[in-house]
């Protein structure tokens, strides 16, 4: 299979463009066309009876006229690989009916040769050609008369193939020419600043696989605390991504930064197979036996993938691989491959600047937040607790009033409190190596178990997390937990927060000591599907389980 019939396979789109498909129905419609003016003018133009004549030339008429309307409207409806199928079966048929196979219509064999070619390749377009040629070789048969057959048919259907073959690799290389100018004009529009990076890779190795006609494609980076991270797609799926173990890092990442590899085996997973190693910088072949790469292999469980790396200028990025890609892929194109380097590495080099940047601006930002909200908000609430102080000493102690004085001085210090938590948030968001948004999070579970005495164990895998979602995630965390608080007389409850395949996860469970009307929390489904997910409710014997999924990403999600 070709690297451009796997590409077809992985990417529904069609290789040619629209102009393109215009043209080749208008030359079919005007070739048929010509054949049907050729036997109305010139009944000697066959030797069958005139009306067959005029069936067989204006069915060929109306077959073209039906690809040229279905083309840009259903494009579905018949197979670009039927389209060429068809003209060569039309061709024929029209050679036939002249009774003559050395006529020179049969040069007009060439026409579904170069659709073939164009549509998917010079694999195909070859196939095609020695498909017509034998069909040409049987019909030049089927219409010959005594004396014998002469060698002239031969001649004509070697002059096929060969004409077949030139116009194949000319029409085979425009189409990879152009698909690969497709592949970077469509990796290099800029990718949206946003905090996350699954987005961007979605999109660029759902882009590669389908180049490469891959089953799926992982990158894998190393993060600014020494780790390293991989970003995985499979075709249907949005990229998850996973902090790897050493063990894990020593396999994937352990390839040197400058090789360019592809394994090709017989089985999946074989320890015997041929590998091509090229220097990415120079593009010398390097010598290496299959036998250093088994960790690698055997990891991968694949008969054949390619790998590369990716540098941003000097700074090595990570490297891609691209599992099962076509069969055609024996050995790396290299210059195209240094052209997909370049392009990726310099979009994601720029998105992990915006993103440094969003850091600092935030930082800077909350610092400034949180010198406005104790100038203008803290001292005022301190001087209200002054007065209330003031006015409660003038209180007496058994009067009624004085109890709703001691109810507005406790209100007041949990306002204040809560807004020095506020702040002591915002200051503390990047301090230590947590995430920032983890350790907001963690700071709000402390301060309600400070308020309300209700114990709560975080339960923490795999979290980080944009700003952007920050706000809404900590509405939703007190909106839970207060939940439990008024609705439950549980002493403790759970709180766990995963971020898996692209999606957030946040349960709440507590224990329950008696059977309990069911329950739907109503803000928290409202709020949950205003951001585009969901909210199960499981009860069980002992416990009752809010588990809530959010996307964490969409179209027009910043």
């Amino acid at each position: 299979m070709s690297i451009e019939e796997a590409s077809l396979k992985t990417n529904p789109t069609p290789a040619l463009d629209a102009p393109d498909q215009r043209t080749i129905a208008e030359i079919r419609i005007v070739l048929a066309l010509s054949m049907l003016l050729a036997v109305v003018f010139d009944p000697s133009f066959t030797e069958l009876p005139q009306h067959l004549s005029y069936a067989v030339a204006a069915a060929y008429a109306a077959s073209a006229l039906v690809l040229y309307w279905v083309g840009p409207r259903r494009p579905g409806l018949v197979r670009q690989r039927l389209h060429y199928w068809l003209d060569t079966g039309w061709l024929l048929a029209i050679i036939g009916i002249t009774g003559n196979s050395a006529s020179p219509l049969f040069l007009l064999l060439l026409f579904p040769i170069l659709v073939a070619a164009a549509q998917s390749g010079f694999v195909r377009g070859m196939a095609v050609s020695f498909g017509v040629a034998a069909a040409y070789g049987l019909l030049s048969v089927l219409l010959a008369n005594k004396p014998p057959l002469g060698p002239g048919w031969v001649m004509r259907a070697g002059v096929l193939l060969v004409l077949g073959f030139m116009v194949a690799r000319w029409a085979g290389a425009e189409n990879r020419l152009k698909r690969k100018l497709g592949t970077l004009n469509r990796l290099a529009r800029p990718a949206e600043l946003r905090e996350e990076a699954e987005p961007f890779w979605t999109g660029t190795l759902e882009e590669l696989a389908a180049y490469f006609g891959a089953r799926s494609a992982f990158f894998i980076g190393r993060e600014e605390d020494g780790s390293h991270r991989i970003y995985e797609y499979e075709a249907g799926k949005p990229v998850w991504s996973l902090v790897l173990n050493d063990e894990q890092s020593a396999v994937l990442a352990g390839v040197p930064e400058r090789w360019v590899v592809v394994w090709r085996s017989f089985l999946r997973g074989s320890r015997h197979g041929s590998v091509r190693v090229v220097d990415f910088d120079d593009g010398k072949p390097q010598a290496v036996a299959a036998a250093g790469l088994q960790a690698l292999v055997q990891t991968l469980e694949s008969r054949r993938w390619l790998s590369f790396p990716l540098n941003a200028g000097a700074r090595h990025r990570g490297r891609i691989f691209l599992v099962e890609v076509a069969r055609s892929v024996r050995k790396p194109d290299l210059c195209f491959i240094r052209q997909l380097a370049w392009r990726i590495g310099l979009e994601w080099d720029n998105l992990l600047l915006a993103r440094q940047l969003t850091r600092v601006a935030a930082s800077g930002e909350r610092e400034r937040i949180s010198r406005d909200l104790h100038d203008s908000t803290v001292q005022p609430y301190l001087g209200l607790r002054y007065g209330l102080e003031a006015l409660r000493r003038k209180v007496p102690d058994d009067a009624a009033l004085a109890a709703d004085v001691d109810e507005l001085v406790r209100m007041t210090d949990d306002s204040v409190l809560q807004l020095r938590g506020y702040i002591r948030d915002l200051r503390s968001a990047e301090r230590d190596g947590a995430h920032p948004a983890l350790t907001v999070i963690q700071a709000q579970v402390q301060q309600f178990e400070e308020y309300s005495g209700l114990k709560v164990d975080v339960r923490v895998r795999e979290f980080t997390l944009g700003e952007p979602w920050l706000f809404e995630v900590r509405q939703l965390i007190a909106e839970g937990l207060g939940n439990i608080r008024r609705h439950t007389g549980a002493a403790h409850a759970t709180l766990e927060l995963a971020v898996e395949q692209g999606a957030l996860r946040i349960a709440f469970s507590n224990p329950v000591a008696r059977i309990a009307p069911p329950f739907k929390p109503r803000s928290l489904i409202e709020r949950a599907a205003a951001m585009g997910g969901g909210v199960e409710v499981e009860r069980h014997a002992t416990e009752t389980v809010v588990r809530i999924e959010l996307p964490l990403w969409r179209e027009g999600r910043t």
